[in-house]
């Protein structure tokens, strides 16, 4: 993630719109304009600026910039390397509205969150690392767990396939024939996770 606060001297600028290459995955994209009085946006304002695009980490290692000049504790331009995940913006909403997830949704049950809030890496401080990660998207899946990650395109026809993502970040060292029983210990949590979520059959 990479924290940075506002510029001294912003400037009207257009930011150019995404390739069509990521632009599914970036609902209502467009333009950014920046206004030229920096006044027109409060100081206490949060703006996260992210983009996700896939289960691989060519798609995924993606930088999180924070503007928000009021609260971040952390010096303008700074980079954590702390990982996060998309669905940590939400208990990251909640946190500053002082605010509890709802328990059901129209009569429906809500599922538990599994973010954590970003706050404390907003505030330089430092927070409980998530134990593991669980991705379910465009019908591909992945699992990241104790430095191992383990990844499937395709859902009916697609292999997994495994990799030490601390050491290899491009995934191209595939270790599943040689580690068969960390791709089954792995393969099982994330089959037993995925009924617990919404996610399209």
């Amino acid at each position: 993630m990479w924290i940075a606060s506002a510029v001294d001297k912003p400037k009207r600028r257009r930011v150019p719109t995404p390739k069509p290459s990521i632009l599914s995955h970036i609902f209502k994209c467009g333009p950014i304009l920046i206004p030229s009085d920096r006044r027109i946006i409060p100081a206490d304002v949060l703006i996260l600026v992210f983009a996700e695009t896939g289960i691989t980490e060519t798609g995924i290692r993606t930088p999180l910039i924070v503007h928000w000049p009021a609260g971040l504790k952390s010096k303008a331009g700074s980079i954590t390397r702390e990982v996060g995940h998309v669905f940590d913006i939400m208990p990251t909403c909640l946190d500053l509205a002082g605010a509890k997830p709802l328990t059901q949704i129209k009569g429906n049950k809500t599922y538990p969150m599994n973010g954590k809030s970003l706050v404390p890496i907003f505030q330089n401080q430092t927070r409980t690392p998530h134990s593991v990660l669980y991705w379910d998207h465009a019908q591909g899946a992945a699992i990241r767990k104790d430095g191992w990650k383990l990844v499937r395109a395709g859902r009916k026809n697609g292999k997994w396939e495994l990799y030490r993502i601390n050491e290899d970040r491009v995934e191209l060292n595939n270790l599943a024939n040689k580690y068969p029983e960390t791709v089954k210990a792995l393969s099982a949590e994330w089959t037993k996770w995925r009924p617990h979520t919404r996610a399209l059959k």
